[in-house]
């Protein structure tokens, strides 16, 4: 349990993907669509500063990742389509809504019988 002890733990924020939200114009016509992510919600998790040999292991050789993090199993519902916040704070609109200026993307995810190891690649989203 030392890997999920609370004093090891550092807050991120994780939106779960929720499929797709039509665009219209002023007019009211479908110009398109956009993917749509739930308000972020505030997580704890043992984070990595960055990539190193012990966890490579983990998810094998050919997966690339800028960090990874640990947590207790089925502790969060974050999959392979979650958008996370690790050195940025999701900022909310006025009407509760968020402009998803997310920081990571999960690459991979590994369960074992106690933890659960997420992989993630960082991204610049404008």
């Amino acid at each position: 349990m030392k890997r999920t002890l609370r004093r090891n733990r550092q807050e991120f924020w994780y939106s779960l993907y929720e499929g797709f939200e039509t665009i219209k114009n002023e007019h009211g016509h479908e110009i398109g669509q956009k993917v749509k992510y739930s308000n972020p919600v505030q997580a704890f998790a043992n984070i990595s500063a960055a990539r190193g040999e012990s966890e490579a292991a983990v998810f094998g050789i050919s997966i690339q990742y800028d960090k990874s993090m640990v947590f207790a199993k089925d502790e969060y519902p974050i999959d392979e389509t979650t958008v996370l916040f690790i050195d940025t704070k999701p900022e909310l609109n006025p009407d509760e809504s968020t402009d998803t200026k997310h920081d990571y993307v999960v690459t991979c995810i590994a369960t074992s019988l106690k933890y659960t190891t997420v992989a993630m690649s960082r991204v610049d989203v404008s």
